[in-house]
Formats: structure tokens, sequence, C-alpha cells
């Protein structure tokens, strides 16, 4: 090729290169298919027009500019002509093949940041949530800055690992600063995820903050009824469920819920009634709300009302979920006896021997005890399990778990009455 031709080679892609930066495509186009005439075989020039075509979205034919490339170049190829191929597959909705693509190629770039990205939303489109953790994590490798790659990572692990979705949630790059809104609504997902995950000190902390920033935000206030309520500090969550209900809206129901349990957790059943009552006005087809109502009756001995709450009960939920609700509720009333009882007040309604009441006891112990193996830093549910084992007349076990739960939480207050209660000092809890 003559010199003269190798120069206006050089000078339409240079104009194509231009108009492409510039975004004006068609011009773009036009340039780089002058030079292509003059030189068929030119890489970076099939490149350029490979990534014309994929901006103006037609991958098809970016994948033909690339065979091309290949053709000329009889079979050779270069990493950056590969990267292409794989995002014109993709981009074809060929995930497999470009999948496979891009594994090869990231066995010869195991650096390159950009395969990673995409692989792991190929991964995600194909369902292998596993492999799209994988490689999320390598991109946190390579690039600590990527924040929305961290944040993306959050939420693929936020059910099996909140307490590390927590934490990517919370870093924030300096380079990268965030809205006041998108701040926010990071903070509150991320206290949600330390409740989750057992670090109710973070979540407390998180969710102080934002009251500060939101004070007229109700889900923030429900949110912080039930952080407080599960560290102990009853008189503080139905201070925060309490100002949550006088907001109105469309929350309010689910404010009146939160209080009840809250009421039942300390004991206080026929305040925690009467909310579920009203809850049960409001939203007669609440089958939680009917559940409630029947495990407060059944703590102060209201026979009448216990027939009532069951017959709603059974038309509102299948069998399964009645007994899961039940035992739910049930599992909180037993919580709300131990502090009765700590208090001085008589146990206005011993459960029968051998009843059925009894085995949901024994159904909730069994699963406080697994959720203790697999969320070992959730003071509440050590707590929890305390209180069913008492209830069902194994101290040791009690004990034990009463003791782990104030390792995690020592400031917990519930656990430390139910501690005293049952012979321990606090300083051995």
């Amino acid at each position: 090729m003559s010199l003269q031709r190798r120069m206006n080679v050089e000078r339409w892609i240079d104009e194509a290169g231009a108009a492409f930066d510039a975004q004006v495509y068609d011009v773009a186009s036009r340039a780089i298919a002058k030079a292509l005439e003059l030189d068929p075989g030119h890489l970076p020039a099939r490149l350029l027009q490979a990534r014309i075509e994929l901006a103006r979205n037609r991958p098809h034919l970016a994948l033909h500019t690339l065979d091309m490339q290949q053709l000329h170049a009889h079979g050779e190829t270069t990493p950056d002509a590969q990267w292409l191929y794989a995002v014109a597959l993709a981009r074809s909705r060929r995930f497999k093949d470009a999948v496979e693509r891009l594994e090869i190629l990231q066995e010869n770039q195991p650096s390159d940041a950009r395969i990673a990205r995409l692989l792991a939303q190929l991964y995600r489109r194909m369902g292998q949530t596993g492999d799209a953790v994988r490689q999320l994590r390598l991109v946190r490798m390579l690039c600590p800055e990527d924040a929305a790659s961290a944040r993306l990572l959050a939420r693929l692990v936020e059910h099996d690992q909140p307490s590390d979705a927590a934490d990517l949630l919370g870093e924030t790059p300096a380079n990268q600063p965030a809205s006041d809104d998108a701040r926010e609504a990071r903070q509150w997902e991320r206290a949600k995820l330390c409740r989750q995950s057992g670090r109710l000190c973070d979540a407390e902390e998180s969710i102080r903050n934002l009251l500060d920033q939101q004070p007229r935000e109700q889900a923030l206030w429900l949110e912080a009824a039930q952080i407080a309520d599960e560290q102990g500090a009853s008189a503080l969550a139905l201070h925060r469920a309490s100002h949550a209900k006088t907001q109105g809206g469309e929350a309010s129901s689910a404010a009146l819920a939160v209080q009840a349990k809250v009421l039942m957790h300390n004991g206080r059943f026929g305040m925690a009634g009467r909310c579920w009552w009203q809850l049960t006005r409001h939203q007669p087809q609440d089958a939680a709300a009917w559940a409630g109502l029947l495990v407060c009756a059944l703590q102060v001995h209201r026979p009448k009302l216990v027939d009532h709450a069951r017959k709603h009960l059974r038309i509102h939920a299948s069998k399964q979920q009645r007994r899961q609700l039940v035992a739910t509720l049930w599992s909180v009333a037993c919580a709300g006896r131990v502090m009765a009882q700590l208090r001085g007040e008589p146990d206005v309604q011993p459960v029968p021997q051998a009843s059925v009441l009894d085995c949901l006891l024994a159904s909730a112990q069994r699963t406080f005890a697994e959720h203790c193996e697999h969320w070992p830093r959730r003071a509440d549910t050590h707590y929890h399990l305390a209180v069913c084992s008492k209830a069902m007349g194994e101290k040791a076990m009690a004990v034990d778990a009463v003791a782990d739960a104030l390792r995690v939480n020592p400031t917990y207050t519930s656990a430390q009455r139910l501690a005293t209660d049952l012979g321990l000092t606090v300083a051995a809890a």
C-alpha cells in the first residue's frame, strides 16, 4: 500500500474516532467505512467499526465486522477483539457463548475488572448467583472503589450473609459521593441488614441517625421500635411504636401490630390484646391479628374471646398458617410471661401439660435453637431460646442460652432479669 493511501486511511480513522467520541455515530460509521474500503484488513479500523455498531445497538453487525477482521488476519485475534466479540454476543442474547469466550479471556487476563463485571451480569441472567457473587468479589479485589459492584454484591448475599451485606453497603468511596437521598436509603437498608444479622448496636446507631434526619418517616419509627424491642428496651420500643401509630397513614395498622408484639414481649397481655382487637376492626381479614388476639386471650383466660378469635383464624388462614402464626406469637408470649413473673405478677394462665400449646412451645424451642446456630450474634434469639427452655422446665439449657444472649449484648435488660431469675449474676452471665 502506498504512503498516500495509508495517510488517507489514517485520516478517515481519525475522523471516525472524533465522531464516535462525540456520539455522532452515523458520521463515524461513514468515515470508518471509507477507511476500510482503502484497507479492509486494518485491525484498529475494524475494532472501531465494531464499537460503532455496538453503540448503534446493532450487535449482529458488530459480530460480522469482527468475523471479517479474523478472516483478514487469518484467524489471529487480540484481547480487545475477543472482548468486543463477547460483548456483541451478550448484546445478541447469546449468553452461553459469551460466557465461554469471557472465561477463556479471563484466564489470560485475570486482572481485567471489565471481564469480571460482565461475567457477573451474565451469570445473574443465567440464574447462576453463586458464580455472579464470585465474579463480583473479584471486582471488589481489583477495584475497591467500585461502589456499584459493592452494592450489587450486597444485594446478592443479603439473605445468606446479611452481616457482609451490611458492611458492603456501609462503604462509601471518597471519589463517589452520594446524594442525601441515596445515602439515607442505603443507611436504612444497612440498618435492616444489621438487625437481620444480630448486630443490634450497629442497627440502633444507624436508625437513630436516620430518625434525626427523617423524623416524619413512619416506616423508620416502626423499624426503630422493633430494633429497640429486640435489644430489650421495651419502654423505648413502645414509645417508637406509639409515635409511628399517631402519625396515621397506611402504616398505622403495621404500627399497631408492632405495638401489640412489644406489649406481649413485656408481659402486658391485656393491653396487647386490645391492640390486636383494634387491628381486627381495621383489617378483619388479617390472620396475624386474629392469632395475636387468640394468644393474648389464652394468656388472660378469656374463653369466649378465645373461641371468637379461633373461629376467625380458621376462616382467614390455612391449618399450616395457623400453626406457624400461633407458634411464633406464643414464643413472644412465653417471653412476656417471664417478664410478668419477674415483676411479681401471677402467672394468669399456666399451660396445661400435653396441650397443643405445649407442642407449639417445643416447636418454638427447636426453631430458636436452629436460629442460634445460623445467627449466633443475635442476642434476642438466644434470649427467646432461654425463655422457651425455662417455660418447659429445662433450666440448664435456659441458663446456657441466657448467658449467650448476655455475651452478645451485655446491656440486654430482659436477659439480665431472666439471668437473675435463673440464679445467675449478670457478671457471670
